[in-house]
C-alpha cells in the first residue's frame, strides 16, 4: 500500500499505487470498488479524494460513494462531526454541518494558513506545511471544526497522524518514526517528541491500540501498542527504541531526562577573550590584542591586532581597541575594514552579525549573503547593551546593570528582530550558541547554563548553576565549551548529555543543583528550602532591626536602646520606642513620635524635625517612616555630606509599618494588607506608585538581596520567594515553621525574631538543596512534619487570603431555610464572600458555608468582587454596598449610582462592567480602594446582543442572546474597556470568570462546564471540560470554590482541595492601587514638608538624652498631648483635612444626600410587600406587629437581631417581639 488510515474507530482503509481502495478486515485487505489516491476512516465516516482532487463520502448504508462538491488532494476524518483536508495549492478547509441527519455535511470553510497534510485529532488538528514545519489548531469542536488559531510545534515532520486519546505519531525527512508525548486535554500540544527505533518508514497512522506504518518499499506493518509499567520485564523488542532526544528536529534533550556534565581541561596560552559558535572554528585574543585561531589544542597566531574576535556561521569578525570593525576574508586570509565603530561584535547564524558601540548602542549588519559576506549596512536597534550574542533562536545581551535581555523575531532576512524581552537574573557576560545553548557568568564569577530553550520557548525556562573555579568569560559551540578564569587561563570543556540511569564519570567539579538563576535570584521552591537554625539571646526586646549593614539595634519594653555586639546587647544612652539600622545610618523615634538620627562620629543623637511612630533605614540614602495617623513619608537630601537629609516628602497612601528594601519599599496598612512601592531610587526615594501584594501580614522587613520576611496575625513566619531586580515583588510566600513570632528583621545571612514573650532569637539562614540532609529539627524555627504543617504554603500568601484556585474535590449541598424558598442567582467573584438572591428578590449572604444571612433589601441581581459588592435594583438602578468590613461583612447601606443596568459584574480591582437596559456593555471608570464608587461609565463597542457578562482575572467574558461566548482582551484598571473581542468556542446560557482565570458556565442542557488551559498568555484557554451533565441554572466561581444553583433553586458548593492548582498562572502582576494602599486621597503633587508633624522649638534647651528620657516618662501636659495635636500646632504644615481623614463611606454618604430616612422607609415598605407574601414565619416571632417596618421584615425571616445596629429585636420591637 502507499497510504493507510485508521483513527477514532476500529475501521482501517488503504490505497495502493494504482489508486485501488481496500478495507482491512483482520489481517486481509478487501478490495472496495472505486479509485482513490487517499482514503480516510474516522468517527466522521469514510472519505476519500481522487488523483484529480475530487472528494467522495462513503454511504455505509448503501455501500456506495457519494461525490462532494470541492477539490482536495488529501483529507482526514477525525472525531464525530469533524473532517478537514488540503487542496492542491495547500489551502486548508474543514467541513461544516456534519450531523447524524446529514453525515456528508453542508459546506466547506477555509482556514487561514497553508498545509500539505492535515490530520484531525481528539484535541485539535495537526498538520505539516511544505517546509515540514508542524502546527497545531486550537479551539476545535464539532460545532466549530475550523477552530480558532494555529500554534507552531517544535520539530519538523513530513507526515503525521493524530488519533484517539491524544495520540500523535509522525515520520521525518530521514524516515524516522516519532511519537508525541505529554498530550492531554489540558496540554493538547503535548510536551516533547520520542524517537521510536526501527527500519525506515515513510507513512504512519494510529488508532486506539493499533499502529500501521508503510516502509520505503510500500510494505505495511501492523504494530500493537502496549503500555508497559515500571517493574515487569519487557519481552525482547524487534527494534530497541533509543532514549528521548527532545524531538525529530533540532530540539535539545529534555531537562527531566538529561543532565549536563562538563569535563574541563586547561589549554596552553592565556587569553582574555575567546569565541566559538555555529561552526567548529574557535578564535581568541590575548591581553596584548594578539589574535589566535585554535587548532586542536594549540593557539596559532594570526596577523593583526583585535580587542575582540568572533567566529560563527556568518564568518569571522573582530573589533580593535579603537572600535574599528574588521571582517576576515577566508579565501585570501586577510582582514577587510568595515565602516562603523563597535567595541564588541558577535557572528551568529548564517547572515547574522550584531555588535555594541562604545556608548552601548546596538547595531546589526544587514545584506549579508554568499555574494556579499561582509554585508552592506548597519541598522540600529532600540535599547542599550554592553554585550550581545547572536543565538540560533534570537539575540541575547546584557546591559550596564547586568540585566539580561532576549531579542525576538530574528531571522536572516530581519537580523534586527522585532523587540526585546527582559529575562530573569543578572549576568556580566553571556554567549548563545547552536541548538539554543546559552551560557553566562555573573558578577560573582559563577557559571550558569540556560535550560528549556527551544524553538517554541526561545527564552528558555530557568538557569542552572554549573560548579567549578571562578570564571569571567564563557563561549559555547556544538559540543564544546570554552571559559577563561580570573588568571586568564583558558579551559576547554566537553559537553556530555547524560541520560537518566547512566553512570556519570567522576567530574573535576561537581555541579550544584538548580538555584533559580545567576545573580540575585533566590533558590527555586522546587529545589530549595530555607532552614533557620535558631538560638535565643540574653535580653528580652520588643523591637529589633538589622538590614543592609551588619549593625543590629533593638529596644526593650522600657524604651531602652541597645546595640547588638556579638551575642550581647550593649546599652546605648537615650530612649526610643523604635530604632532602625541600615546603609542610611541609625535612626529612631520616641513614644512621642519625635525623630532622631545617630551621629556615628560623635556617638550622639541628633533630633530631626517631624513626627513619626515608626521609621526604617534602608539602602544608602533611603529612610522612610509612618506617622501616628498612618501617613507615609520619605527623607530627601541624604548624602555623605548631610547624612541626616534635608526634608520629608509625603507619599500617597496609608501604612502602619514600612520597610525599605533593596528593590523598593514594602509596607502593611491597618487592614494588614501588603503593598510594594515601585520606582524607588536614591534620587527619588518616594518612588512612583504602590502595588498590592497577595497575602496579609501584621509586620514585615525587607533586607539586602531582595529578602523580605514577615509575620501574620497568627504569629506565623513567612518569607517572600522569587524576588529579583526584574521581579522586585517576588512571586509567592513560603511559610517557615517554628514557635509563634510577633516581630522579624532580616540581614545578609542573619535573621532576628521576637516571640510572644519578648525573647529574641538569632537565626542563621541556610539554603538547603534537594537531597541534602537537614540538621536535627525540633527547636525554634525547625520545619515541622509535612503532614502537620507544610513548609511551603499555597501561593496565595500568609494570612487570610486563600491559595490559588486548586483542584475541586466534591460537590456539597448548602442548606436553605424554608423561608428562603428558592435561590435564583448567586455570585462570589474574586473574593471569599458569597451573595445570592432568592425567588422573591430578597438578598442573602452566605456565612460559614452553612448559614444564609438575610440582608434587608430587594435586588434583582447582585455581584461581589474586588471592585466591591454591587447590585441591580427592581427598577434597573445600580447600587454599591457601603460599610463592608471584617466585623460587618454584610455592610451598612446601599449607595445609588447613575445608570440603568440589566446585569452587572464586579471583577478584579478597578474592573466593573454590566449590560445596560439598551443591551450595551458599559464599564465603570475610576473604581479603586480610594474611590470605590468610581467616576463614570465607558461603553465597550460590541456588535452582538449581550445577555450576561462576567469579569475574571484576565478579562471579561460575555454570553450573547444566541448563547455564543466572547472574551474581551486588554482590560486593565486604567483601560477598563479593553482593546478587542475574541470569539470562544462553545455555547452557554450563563458563565462566570473568577480568580486565577477560572471560567465556569451553564450549558444549553443545564450542564456545567469549566474552561481548560486558561493563563495570562492564553486568557481564552483551549477547550471546555464537562463537569456536570444537567440540572443547573446559574453558577459562580470565587476564592472559596464553585457555587451552582440547581433548577430546583438549591445551592451546591464545589470546595477547594488545598495545594493543587488547576489554572496556569504566571508570576503575579497585581493591579496597582490608585492613590496608595490606604484610604487617603492621592495628592496631586508630593509636598516637601518641614517634617511629618514637626514639633515647635523647645523653650528650654536640654540634652538629647534628657529629651528622650522625658519622652519616656510622659509626665507633662505637653507630653500628654496626642502627636496629631502637636502636628496641628506646627505652622499648619498639615491641613485639618489631612490630619483627620474621613472614611470614604462618610464622604459617600454625604454625597448629594442620596440615602435618606425617607428612602430607607420606602425601601423597607417595598421589602415588606415582597417578602411578607406566602412566608412561613417562625412561630416565636411571627406575631410581631409594631408599626415599624423593620419589625415586620425581620419577623418574616425569624431574625432576633438587627444586622445594622446589632440590637436585639426585643429593644426594637418591644410590643410584640419578646419571644426573641
Amino acid at each position: 500500500m502507499v497510504q493507510i488510515d485508521t483513527g477514532m474507530t476500529p475501521s482501517t482503509w488503504a490505497t495502493d499505487a494504482n489508486n485501488n481502495i481496500y478495507e482491512l478486515k483482520g489481517d486481509d485487505f478487501t478490495l472496495v470498488p472505486g479509485k482513490l489516491s487517499h482514503v480516510t476512516s474516522g468517527a466522521a465516516g469514510v472519505w476519500g479524494v481522487t488523483s484529480a482532487s475530487q472528494i467522495y463520502y462513503r454511504d455505509m448504508v448503501t455501500n456506495t460513494w457519494k461525490k462532494i462538491a470541492g477539490g482536495l488532494k488529501q483529507i482526514d476524518s477525525g472525531p464525530k462531526g469533524i473532517v478537514c483536508g488540503v487542496s492542491s495549492i495547500d489551502q486548508v478547509f474543514c467541513r461544516t454541518g456534519i450531523t447524524d441527519a446529514t453525515p456528508e455535511g453542508s459546506a466547506w470553510i477555509a482556514l487561514d494558513g497553508s498545509l500539505k497534510y492535515i490530520t484531525c485529532g481528539e484535541f485539535g488538528h495537526w498538520g505539516v506545511n511544505k517546509n515540514n514545519q508542524v502546527f497545531f489548531r486550537e479551539g476545535v469542536t464539532s460545532a466549530l471544526p475550523q477552530g480558532t488559531g494555529w500554534k507552531a510545534v517544535d520539530s519538523t515532520l513530513v507526515q503525521l497522524e493524530a488519533g484517539p486519546d491524544g495520540k500523535v505519531w509522525g515520520v521525518n525527512s530521514k524516515n524516522e518514526l516519532y511519537r508525541r508525548s505529554g498530550v492531554s486535554m489540558t496540554v493538547p500540544m503535548g510536551t516533547s517528541w520520542m524517537k521510536v527505533g526501527g527500519q525506515p518508514l515513510k507513512f504512519v497512522t494510529v488508532g486506539k491500540d493499533q499502529l500501521y506504518s508503510i516502509d520505503l518499499s510500500n510494505i505495511v506493518f501492523s504494530g500493537t501498542l502496549r503500555r508497559v509499567g515500571a517493574g515487569p520485564k519487557l519481552p525482547v523488542p524487534q527494534f530497541k527504541p533509543p532514549p528521548l532526544i527532545g524531538g525529530p528536529g533540532s530540539l535539545p534533550p529534555q531537562k527531566v531526562m538529561m543532565t549536563i556534565q562538563v569535563s574541563w581541561r586547561s589549554l596552553s596560552k592565556p587569553m582574555v577573550q575567546i569565541d566559538t559558535g555555529m561552526t567548529p572554528s574557535t578564535w581568541a585574543t590575548d591581553a596584548n590584542n594578539n589574535i589566535y585561531e585554535l587548532k586542536g589544542d594549540d593557539f596559532t597566531l594570526v596577523p593583526g591586532k583585535l580587542s575582540h574576535v568572533t567566529s560563527g556561521a556568518a564568518g569571522v569578525w573582530g573589533v580593535t581597541s579603537a572600535s574599528h570593525i574588521y571582517y576576515r576574508d577566508m579565501v585570501t586570509n586577510t582582514w577587510k575594514r568595515i565602516v562603523g565603530g563597535l567595541k564588541q561584535i558577535d557572528s551568529g547564524p548564517k547572515g547574522i552579525v550584531c555588535g555594541v558601540s562604545s556608548i552601548d548602542e546596538v547595531f546589526c549588519r544587514n545584506g549579508i549573503t554568499d555574494a556579499t559576506p561582509e554585508g552592506s549596512a548597519w541598522i540600529k536597534l532600540d535599547g542599550s547593551l554592553k554585550y550581545i550574542s547572536c543565538g540560533e533562536f534570537g539575540h541575547w545581551g546584557v546591559n550596564k546593570n547586568n540585566q539580561v535581555f532576549f531579542r525576538e523575531g530574528v531571522t536572516s532576512a530581519l537580523s534586527q528582530g522585532t523587540g526585546w524581552k527582559a529575562v530573569d537574573s543578572t549576568l556580566v557576560q553571556l554567549e548563545a550558541g547552536p541548538d539554543g545553548k546559552v551560557w553566562g557568568v555573573n558578577s560573582k564569577n559563577e557559571l550558569y547554563r540556560r535550560s528549556g530553550v527551544s524553538t517554541t520557548a526561545p527564552m528558555g525556562t530557568s538557569w542552572m548553576k554549573v560548579g567549578g573555579p571562578p570564571l569571567k568569560f564563557v563561549t559555547v559551540g556544538k559540543d564544546q565549551l570554552y571559559s577563561i578564569d580570573l588568571g586568564n587561563t583558558v579551559f576547554s570543556g566537553t559537553l556530555r548529555r547524560i541520560g537518566a540511569g547512566q553512570k556519570l564519570p567522576v567530574p573535576q567539579f561537581k555541579p550544584p543543583p538548580l538555584i533559580g538563576g545567576p545573580g540575585s535570584l533566590p533558590p527555586q521552591r522546587v529545589m530549595m528550602t530555607i532552614h533557620v537554625s535558631w538560638r535565643s539571646l540574653s535580653k528580652p526586646m520588643v523591637q529589633i532591626d538589622t538590614g543592609m549593614m551588619p549593625s543590629t539595634w533593638a529596644t526593650d519594653a522600657n524604651n531602652n536602646i541597645y546595640e547588638l555586639k556579638g551575642d550581647d546587647f550593649t546599652l546605648v544612652p537615650g530612649k526610643l520606642s523604635h530604632v532602625t539600622s541600615g546603609a542610611a545610618g541609625v535612626w529612631g523615634v520616641t513614644s512621642a513620635s519625635q525623630i532622631y538620627y545617630r551621629d556615628m562620629v560623635t556617638n550622639t543623637w541628633k533630633k530631626i524635625a517631624g513626627g513619626l511612630k515608626q521609621i526604617d533605614s534602608g539602602p544608602k540614602g533611603i529612610v522612610c517612616g509612618v506617622s501616628s495617623i498612618d501617613q507615609v513619608f520619605c527623607r530627601t537630601g541624604i548624602t555623605d555630606a548631610t547624612p541626616e537629609g534635608s526634608a520629608w516628602i509625603a507619599l500617597d497612601g496609608s501604612l502602619k509599618y514600612i520597610s525599605c528594601g533593596e528593590f523598593g519599599h514594602w509596607g502593611v496598612n491597618k487592614n494588614n494588607q501588603v503593598f510594594f512601592r515601585e520606582g524607588v531610587t536614591i534620587a527619588s526615594p518616594q518612588g512612583t506608585g504602590w502595588k498590592a501584594v497577595d497575602g496579609t501580614l501584621v509586620q514585615l522587613e525587607a533586607g539586602p538581596d531582595g529578602k523580605v520576611w514577615g509575620v501574620n496575625s497568627k504569629n506565623e513566619l513567612y518569607r517572600r520567594s522569587g524576588v529579583s531586580t526584574t521581579i522586585p515583588m517576588g512571586t509567592s510566600w513560603m511559610k517557615v515553621g517554628g514557635p509563634p513570632f510577633k516581630f522579624v528583621t532580616v540581614g545578609k545571612d542573619q535573621l532576628y525574631s521576637i516571640d510572644l514573650g519578648n525573647t529574641v532569637f538569632s537565626g542563621t539562614l541556610r539554603r538547603v538543596g534537594a537531597g541534602q540532609k537537614l540538621p536535627v529539627v525540633g527547636g525554634p524555627g525547625s520545619l515541622p512534619p509535612p503532614k502537620l504543617q507544610p513548609a511551603i504554603t499555597p501561593v496565595g500568601g500568609p494570612g487570610s487570603l486563600p491559595p490559588t484556585l486548586p483542584v475541586p474535590k466534591t460537590w456539597n449541598t448548602i442548606p436553605l431555610d424554608p423561608s428562603i424558598e428558592k435561590m435564583v442567582q448567586i455570585d462570589s467573584g474574586i473574593t471569599n464572600a458569597v451573595w445570592a438572591i432568592n425567588i422573591r428578590d430578597a438578598v442573602y449572604m452566605l456565612k460559614d458555608f452553612n448559614k444564609w444571612i438575610y440582608v434587608p433589601t430587594n435586588q434583582k441581581y447582585i455581584t461581589a468582587g474586588e471592585s466591591g459588592v454591587w447590585a441591580v435594583g427592581n427598577k434597573d438602578q445600580v447600587q454599591l454596598r457601603l460599610g463592608i468590613s471584617d466585623k460587618l461583612p454584610e455592610g451598612k447601606q446601599w449607595y445609588q449610582i447613575s445608570g440603568k443596568m440589566k446585569q452587572i459584574d464586579s471583577g478584579p480591582l478597578g474592573i466593573l462592567c454590566g449590560i445596560t437596559v439598551e443591551q450595551k456593555i458599559d464599564c465603570r471608570t475610576g473604581v479603586s480602594l480610594i474611590d470605590p464608587k468610581g467616576n463614570g461609565w465607558s461603553t465597550i463597542p460590541f456588535e452582538k446582543k449581550p445577555k450576561h457578562i462576567s469579569c475574571g482575572e484576565f478579562g471579561c467574558w460575555v454570553v450573547t442572546t444566541s448563547n455564543k461566548v466572547y472574551f474581551r482582551q486588554g482590560q486593565t484598571q486604567s483601560t477598563t474597556i479593553g482593546t478587542s473581542w475574541l470569539p470562544v468556542t462553545g455555547k452557554l446560557t450563563q458563565l462566570e470568570a473568577g480568580p486565577g482565570g477560572q471560567v465556569w458556565g451553564i450549558t444549553l442542557t443545564g450542564g456545567i462546564q469549566s474552561r481548560v488551559g486558561v493563563s495570562a498568555s492564553n486568557p481564552t484557554g483551549t477547550s471546555w471540560k464537562d463537569e456536570k451533565p444537567s440540572g443547573y441554572s446559574h453558577i459562580t466561581i470565587g476564592k472559596s470554590g464553585v457555587f451552582a444553583i440547581t433548577v430546583g433553586g438549591g445551592v451546591e458548593h464545589l470546595p477547594i482541595l488545598p495545594g493543587v492548582t488547576t489554572v496556569v498562572k504566571p508570576a503575579p502582576q497585581p493591579v496597582p492601587v490608585v492613590g496608595g494602599p490606604g484610604s487617603l486621597p492621592p495628592q496631586t503633587k508630593p509636598a516637601i514638608l518641614g517634617g511629618p508633624g514637626s514639633l515647635p522649638p523647645q523653650k528650654k534647651p536640654k540634652s538629647v538624652e534628657d529629651e528622650m528620657a522625658d519622652d519616656s516618662a510622659v509626665t507633662s501636659e505637653e507630653q500628654k498631648k496626642p502627636v496629631e495635636d502637636e502636628m496641628a500646632d506646627d505652622s499648619a504644615l498639615i491641613s485639618e483635612e489631612q490630619k483627620k481623614p474621613r472614611p470614604v463611606e462618610n464622604e459617600m454618604a454625604d454625597d448629594s444626600a442620596v440615602i435618606s430616612e425617607e428612602q430607607d422607609t420606602n425601601e423597607m415598605n417595598q421589602q415588606r410587600d415582597k417578602t411578607m407574601t406566602n412566608k412561613k414565619h417562625r412561630a416565636k416571632v411571627k406575631a410581631c406587629s409594631d408599626n415599624y417596618t423593620k419589625c415586620r421584615i425581620y419577623a418574616a425571616h425569624g431574625m432576633c437581631d438587627d444586622p445594622d445596629s446589632k440590637t436585639s429585636m426585643v429593644e426594637i420591637c418591644p410590643k410584640s417581639c419578646k419571644a426573641c
